[in-house]
């Protein structure tokens, strides 16, 4: 089983960050709340055939204690209970003390690999995001 959510293992190739001291605690910060969330995901949500992408702070990996979750879920097929994946994330976001995402928006969402591929570049694209983090054995 892949992970439901991938980060870069290094902050920016050919970067020393060590010199730029709140770049680096974000980074290492986010990374390691990133790690507990895929951890729990991995658990709770093992049979589920999704990937989670994250953008904002934590999909550039400059997240703080005070940063919010925007994440999208991913899936090739439609999702029999979407509320069970969303209630899950929204547990593990709870546990860890993360702000939830601006409802408003885009994010906290179950969208179609299809549906992203058909609106990105179209006049129905309202996701203005970069995903950041995948499970290629979604595609």
């Amino acid at each position: 089983m892949a992970d439901k959510i991938r980060y870069p293992s290094k902050p920016i190739e050919n970067m020393d960050i060590s010199k730029f001291r709140t770049m680096k605690t974000n980074w290492e910060f986010s990374a390691a709340t990133l790690g507990k969330i895929n951890e729990r995901l991995n658990k709770s949500l093992e049979d589920e055939e999704i990937s989670v992408a994250v953008a904002g702070s934590y999909g550039r990996l400059e997240a703080s204690p005070n940063s919010d979750l925007d994440f999208i879920i991913l899936s090739q097929h439609e999702l029999e209970d979407k509320k069970v994946i969303l209630n899950c994330i929204k547990n593990v976001v709870d546990e860890l003390s993360i702000g939830p995402p601006n409802l408003e928006g885009v994010f906290s969402e179950v969208i179609s690999v299809a549906d992203l591929v058909d609106k990105v570049g179209s006049r129905d694209d309202t996701l203005e995001c970069r995903i950041v983090t995948l499970d290629y054995e979604c595609f």
